[in-house]
């Protein structure tokens, strides 16, 4: 198994930031601590799945500051939580707390079970192309680096 050592000690040293934080009520650091909890579960589930490690720390990054700059409970949940856009048949929507990096992942994990329809095709290679900086395009025309650039 990759190496976990980076993200959770960061996510550790953001729990300590909660619990000495003073001007948080009890009730709202519990929250952001469970939250911080849920990221590294769900970077553990990532990882089990044979996602790539720095994809996976930038998630857990991402994840931890949308949390620990969190005002609301719902914030705090949204935060901590898979991202969940919308598709109204033409757009697609996303929560200002959701992490492009997570929800790549999960779009690949599901390709590797199911058939994207043609727009979760295209919502797959637009993310792709924010994550890695590679285009559709690039990809087709064999136009790729040796190898992906480090996660954007």
């Amino acid at each position: 198994m990759e190496n976990a050592k980076p993200r959770n000690l960061m996510l550790a040293y953001a729990i300590v930031q909660v619990m000495l934080d003073k001007e948080l009520s009890a009730k709202m650091k519990e929250a952001k601590i469970d939250a911080l909890k849920r990221c590294r579960a769900l970077g553990n589930l990532y990882a089990n799945w044979g996602i790539r490690s720095d994809l996976i720390d930038v998630v857990m990054t991402k994840k931890a500051d949308l949390i620990m700059g969190a005002g609301t409970l719902s914030d705090i949940r949204k935060a901590s939580s898979p991202p969940k856009p919308h598709f109204n048949g033409v757009t697609w929507y996303e929560d200002p707390l959701s992490v492009d990096e997570e929800e790549l992942i999960l779009w690949s994990h599901m390709t590797l079970e199911h058939r994207p329809t043609e727009a979760a095709y295209q919502r797959y290679m637009q993310l792709f192309e924010r994550v890695f900086g590679v285009s559709e395009d690039d990809i087709l025309r064999g136009n790729l680096p040796d190898e992906l650039s480090e996660v954007k």
